[in-house]
Formats: structure tokens, sequence, C-alpha cells
């Protein structure tokens, strides 16, 4: 599974490094209004569609600990914006 984590760790677009206290950033709840948000580019909404599926692979196998956080990220995949983006670099697999 270590293997696996590392895997998906990697595959992300960005470096994800560093320790965190919680696995949930303060803000991830908060939903901006429809004229507020900067939604992603194509590519990097693939890629936290498919980040979020290996992330919620990972919750039920092993860090239940993150699932709260990537629960939430599911259900923003299908039209995400940059807070999405934010928050999936902030929660540490």
């Amino acid at each position: 599974m270590t293997d696996y984590v590392k895997k998906v760790i990697n595959g992300f677009m960005e470096d994800i490094r560093g320790s965190a206290s919680t696995p949930a950033v303060e803000h991830l709840f908060q939903i901006r209004a429809e004229e507020e948000r900067v939604k992603l580019d194509n590519q990097r909404a693939q890629c936290l569609h498919g980040t979020v599926a290996q992330s919620l692979f990972v919750t039920m196998r092993c860090r239940r600990d993150i699932q709260t956080a990537v629960v939430f990220l599911t259900t923003r995949v299908k039209d995400p914006d940059e807070d999405d983006w934010a928050a999936q670099t902030c929660f540490k697999i």
C-alpha cells in the first residue's frame, strides 16, 4: 500500500511535500459564489479527478483520517475550481 500512496503523490502535477496537523484545510467546506469561482483548465481538472479517485481508494484501505476531505472533493470533481485544487494539495496522503 505504501508504494500505491507514493504513486498517487508522484503522479500529481504539483509537488506534494511536508506535513499538516489535520488532513483537511480549514476552509474546505466553504464554497465561493458562482461568479467568484475560477474554474480549472481541463488538464488540471482531469488530474484532480484522478487524484481524488485514487485518494478515495486509499481512504478505504489505510488512511481513514483523510476520508472527510476526500469524500467532499468527490462532490467537486465534476466542475472543479482553484479552491478544490488548493484543498487537494493541502491534505497529505
